[in-house]
């Protein structure tokens, strides 16, 4: 699992080389430090441009 970089509401699944991506669900952000989607009041989120 990894998230966007472009996008902190999205992450990716890598399978057999091909990354899917996914969207976290309403209010939810993705943590890198915990690998899962969380409030995003507990997340901190840099995207790049």
């Amino acid at each position: 699992y990894f998230g966007d970089a472009h996008d902190c509401k999205a992450f990716f699944i890598c399978s057999w080389g091909v990354p899917y991506r996914f969207h976290c669900p309403p209010g939810t952000i993705w943590s890198t430090a915990e690998s899962v989607c969380n409030w995003s009041r507990d997340v901190t989120c840099q995207e790049s441009s």
